[in-house]
């Protein structure tokens, strides 16, 4: 991850605006269902291995909220992301 003062460069802020918006991400992990097929084990002739197998996965996305914990734009795949996005949209 890059410094504070290289984003506050980036983004045209100050460090303290980059220190607060750091603060205030947040990692939310979006579960989804991932199905694969199995060939190594027989399929049952009732249950879920019939048709192939399940697991839960995890997107995770970094969001930023204001000062009244309303998100605001700035989204992202890492929290980096996440806090450009917020602080070109407000600058």
């Amino acid at each position: 991850m890059r410094s504070y003062r290289d984003l506050a460069e980036e983004a045209g802020v100050t460090v303290e605006a980059v220190r607060d918006a750091m603060g205030r991400a947040e990692r939310h992990e979006i579960p989804y269902t991932r199905m694969y097929d199995d060939f190594r084990n027989p399929p049952r002739p009732f249950g879920p291995g019939r048709y192939g197998r399940a697991e839960t996965a995890y997107d995770v996305v970094w969001v930023v909220r204001d000062q009244w914990g309303r998100s605001v734009d700035g989204h992202g795949r890492t929290r980096e992301e996440a806090v450009l996005a917020a602080l070109r949209r407000d600058a």
